[in-house]
């Protein structure tokens, strides 16, 4: 079958979205959606097709990608790849719901309803680069994100714990314990996840503002590392800023709220579609939420600027080390002596 971007793919045509967890396979002849426990699994049943996903597919089984090409090679699966920001744009352009299942049709349409260009979905290049990038530091920290995200977090609560203090959660500080850094509590939700502990995205950022500052660069490039304040450029940790830590937050306020999306459905070739719209109440939380993050953004930035930090203050997100409030209580005292 011929594509719209001029590319003759074999028939079957299936479109896979894989998780660390399952994999999705959606097939247009029956509408359907199937779902396997891993990719092995999913070309053992069906040999001799041609297969579209994103191209994040690669963070998941990392470790194991050479037998995963070794397994869609021998079941003579053809491949076909693209950035996964297609899928979110495509996504939201036309109000679809997000899920695994939805996703893997999202993938198809994207893949023959659009002249997007396909690659082939191949072997990780050594050393790992995140596309687009040549610069040492964007690749630390693509190496870093990619192989932390299978393990959910653990390296990440290490920076966490450095720059914020391992006694720091939200039950700690109702019971009444000293942390060893006081967060603001309008921080509280965006830093904490629903169990009280550290967001895995707190501590990514962390290292990239560790990394950042290490190689004697500054704000900005966080920022544009990021991908925040609207001067970014895309990077995993765009995606990591952005779907895996705002998207989270705001579906959290939404339901805790009581908000919302409005469901609709239009009809494609002859077929109903069921697709969400933002209310404008949904909206105004979104661009609450997103302003909020900046100045989060902002505060875990200055934590990296110091080891000890004793004060806070929501203003200016100024912060004081320990050093700094010594000299502080100097200066006091002096005064106090000389006007006494």
């Amino acid at each position: 079958m011929k594509l719209l971007n001029g590319i003759t793919a074999k028939e079957p045509l299936l479109a896979l979205d894989w998780s660390r967890k399952k994999v999705d396979v959606y097939d247009a002849r029956t509408c359907t959606v199937e779902t396997f426990k891993t990719i092995e699994e999913f070309a053992q049943k069906h040999p001799g097709c041609s297969v579209f996903l994103e191209t994040t597919a690669e963070s998941y089984e990392l470790d194991r990608r050479k037998e995963v090409l070794a397994a869609l090679k021998a079941a003579n699966i053809d491949t076909y790849s693209y950035n996964p920001r297609d899928t979110m744009r495509f996504r939201l352009d036309n109000h679809i719901e997000k899920s695994d299942p939805a996703d893997a049709k999202v993938i198809y349409r994207v893949a023959t309803e659009t002249k997007k260009t396909l690659k082939r979905f191949g072997p990780l290049r050594e050393p790992l680069i995140e596309e687009g990038s040549r610069d040492p530091l964007g690749e630390r920290i693509f190496k870093f994100v990619i192989i932390d995200r299978p393990y959910e977090g653990k390296k990440t609560l290490e920076y966490a714990n450095k720059y914020l203090g391992k006694s720091l959660t939200k039950r700690q500080l109702k019971s009444g314990k000293v942390p060893a850094v006081v967060v603001p509590s309008e921080f509280h939700d965006f830093i904490y996840g629903s169990d009280g502990k550290y967001r895995k995205s707190i501590g990514r950022m962390l290292y990239v503002a560790e990394e950042v500052r290490n190689a004697a660069r500054g704000k900005r490039e966080f920022r544009r590392l990021l991908g925040n304040y609207s001067n970014g450029y895309g990077s995993i940790m765009r995606s990591e800023y952005y779907h895996w830590w705002i998207k989270s937050i705001v579906e959290t306020k939404m339901k805790a709220r009581g908000i919302k999306l409005e469901k609709t459905s239009v009809t494609i070739k002859g077929k109903e579609e069921f697709r969400r719209l933002w209310t404008e109440e949904a909206l105004a939380l979104r661009r609450e939420v997103m302003v909020q993050a900046q100045k989060v953004a902002e505060y875990l930035w200055r934590l990296t600027a110091a080891s000890e930090v004793v004060s806070y203050q929501d203003s200016d997100l100024h912060m004081i080390t320990r050093p700094a409030f010594q000299n502080c209580l100097i200066v006091r005292d002096f005064l106090s002596a000389a006007f006494d």
